[in-house]
């Protein structure tokens, strides 16, 4: 896609757009990067004054590079507003954070608290300096997002040759659902599958693979709806294999409907299959295996069996769990000075 002057422009997403069939391997160098943005965006110049004064406005404000009050500009996708992302702070993130715990939130994070200290929990979490640009694409591409399913990036730090990235801190993951002791019924099962899949679709409308999709990734903030934690490193659909997080996603239904790790090929999929459950989630499984998310949306077992919850009973199935990951952050232990 050539460039384009994208300052004093509205942004139109055609979300209909079929993707090509063809699919390539990994590349470990990093090539197809330019392939990432697979949406059309159209651009259309407005030339009145009002819009122009806006954009003076906006780019006089920008250099307070800071996420907590990012810049909205409204689209005709709906009334849905959209965020801004602007470039990464270009100073230590200890100056603003204070580390509290090591913690996983998806990949391997500190928890932290701001300077001065609001009502929030944040998750610090590095990127390597091979993977930083990429990384900042991937999250400008999610900023244009409609969607909330996306853990939302509140702050970026460029430090060291380091990005840090800062997101809300969200205690339970999907990894705690599976362990405890109360089994989420079918309900459950369609209500989280469901609200993945949503995700899922959204990064594959814009060419994006999350490629490290597991149970620690999937996070449960009160809302009790699921949102994609970030990946270690974001793929591609034309660099990698398209099906990737759709299998995944059938990997943690297995382990939801039976606690154990999946057993058999690609071409058929055992699992005992407990004499109240339907078969409709057992297709809904084997379809994950081969088909894209896009494929998936109209699925049966999400049609049928994906009611409104009570989300108080999703709530506790979450809450009766214990932490056993959490590790004191102490000097010499990795705890940033």
């Amino acid at each position: 896609m050539s460039s384009v002057d994208r300052r004093d422009t509205r942004f139109f997403f055609d979300r209909k757009r079929s993707r090509p069939d063809d699919e390539g391997e990994d590349d470990a160098d990093g090539r197809g990067e330019g392939d990432i943005d697979q949406v059309d965006v159209i651009a259309s110049k407005i030339a009145d004054s009002r819009t122009k004064a806006n954009a003076a406005s906006t780019q006089a404000t920008s250099n307070s590079h800071s996420l907590r009050n990012p810049t909205k500009s409204r689209t005709h996708h709906g009334s849905v507003e959209i965020l801004k992302l602007q470039i990464p702070q270009n100073q230590n993130p200890w100056k603003k954070f204070k580390p509290l715990l090591q913690v996983r939130q998806g990949c391997p994070a500190i928890m932290a608290r701001s300077i001065p200290p609001d009502q929030q929990l944040y998750a610090v979490r590095s990127i390597a300096s091979t993977e930083k640009d990429k990384h900042l694409r991937a999250i400008q591409q999610l900023s244009l997002l409609p969607g909330r399913g996306i853990d939302q990036v509140r702050e970026t730090f460029d430090w060291s040759g380091t990005l840090f990235v800062v997101t809300q801190y969200v205690k339970p993951s999907l990894s705690q659902i599976i362990t405890s002791q109360d089994r989420p019924t079918e309900a459950h099962i369609a209500f989280i599958a469901q609200k993945i899949l949503i995700s899922l679709v959204l990064l594959e409308e814009q060419g994006l693979l999350h490629g490290s999709l597991d149970s620690s990734f999937v996070l449960i903030p009160p809302s009790c709806v699921p949102i994609l934690a970030h990946p270690p490193y974001w793929r591609s659909i034309a660099s990698s294999k398209q099906f990737i997080d759709t299998a995944a996603l059938a990997n943690l239904i297995v382990r939801l409907v039976e606690r154990s790790v999946i057993i058999g090929s690609e071409e058929e999929l055992h699992v005992r299959e407990p004499h109240n459950w339907s078969p409709a989630i057992i297709d809904f499984i084997e379809c994950a295996r081969r088909l894209p998310a896009s494929g998936l949306r109209d699925h049966a077992f999400l049609q049928l069996r994906c009611q409104p919850l009570d989300i108080q009973d999703l709530r506790s199935v979450a809450d009766h769990t214990t932490w056993c990951h959490w590790q004191f952050l102490e000097p010499g232990d990795g705890a940033p000075e």
